[in-house]
């Protein structure tokens, strides 16, 4: 075992120290982020179990929402977390994500929507399925690479020329590490632990958001390999609707001044729930709140959806 470990560390340091080829992999290539089919629950059967005669608040709407993903998916408190939770129109929508070893699972989310009168209007869920969750075993830090080294495994993987030398911040209150000094970054990037699963297991990751010059992206780069298991892209518009914002400014007023791009299509952000009341769950990719994207990820699940998701 100890012999395993020297020879992966051995391994890893070499493979940092290469010089990073160019041109290694081509970002289409990358395996797009896996979005589990979500599973219903029988609202016609639950339904009967949890209304109640007087209007409920968003508080006792979130307890009922917990209650049943304790009850009906046999979770124990500390197995999921609820990322948000709202009343609109009488209706509460709460959102959860599942967690594993105190870590959220980046694509393991539920959705439960619930009237005033306590009746359930819908339960979906992505969670890990129990098969997979049997074979799943916690990471141990001297098995996992560190979050710079996250970084560089995958400017090795993409080609991508750098002799960088990265510093990485002390992990937040958050769980947010900040690795600065990546030239093909254009601000530092934020990495934070994750579980991800992939279809037939579940893998630990660093969870890496990368904002490049015309694009945004959140990679999960396996923690013990360093290769990218899943990949969000969020390609923004922002620089060019600036542009053409500002030559219709310019020749409304003659050149004499120019007005800041706002709005504009598809620049939703997922990770405010102020922008999108849906609220999406805060474990999956999600936007830096200060960047315009056009969402290329859906997160939250939905019956009957293809791919189990929608924003």
């Amino acid at each position: 075992m100890h012999l395993h470990i020297v020879l992966a560390a051995s391994f890893l340091a070499r493979t940092l120290a290469a010089p990073l080829a160019l041109s290694k992999t081509d970002p289409a290539d990358l395996p797009a982020f896996y979005q589990p089919i979500s599973v219903s629950k029988d609202t016609a059967q639950l339904s009967q179990s949890v209304r109640r005669g007087a209007p409920m608040s968003t508080s006792d709407a979130t307890s009922f929402a917990n209650n049943l993903m304790m009850t009906e998916m046999n979770l124990t408190q500390d197995q999921f977390q609820n990322t948000n939770s709202y009343t609109s129109d009488g209706m509460t929508h709460v959102y959860s994500v599942q967690m594993y070893a105190n870590l959220p699972i980046a694509n393991a989310v539920c959705s439960t929507h619930i009237d005033a009168s306590g009746s359930l209007l819908g339960m979906h869920n992505s969670f890990v399925p129990k098969e997979i969750m049997a074979k799943a075993s916690p990471i141990s830090k001297r098995d996992m690479m560190s979050a710079d080294q996250a970084v560089l495994m995958f400017a090795k993987e993409m080609g991508f020329s750098t002799s960088d030398k990265l510093t990485a911040a002390a992990a937040t209150d958050g769980g947010i590490t900040t690795v600065s000094g990546a030239s093909f970054a254009m601000q530092p990037i934020q990495a934070s632990q994750k579980y991800y699963q992939t279809g037939d297991a579940l893998v630990h990751t660093w969870d890496l958001s990368i904002q490049m010059e015309d694009t945004w992206q959140n990679l999960f780069v396996d923690s013990t390999t360093g290769k990218v298991v899943g990949m969000s892209n969020w390609t923004s518009d922002h620089q060019k609707r600036q542009a053409t914002t500002n030559q219709n400014a310019a020749a409304r007023t003659g050149g004499r001044g120019q007005r800041p791009a706002t709005g504009g299509r598809g620049t939703t952000n997922p990770g405010s729930p102020a922008q999108v009341p849906t609220g999406a769950p805060a474990a999956g990719p999600v936007a830096p709140a200060t960047y315009n994207v056009i969402p290329m990820g859906k997160l939250n699940p939905v019956a009957g959806a293809g791919n189990g998701f929608k924003l």
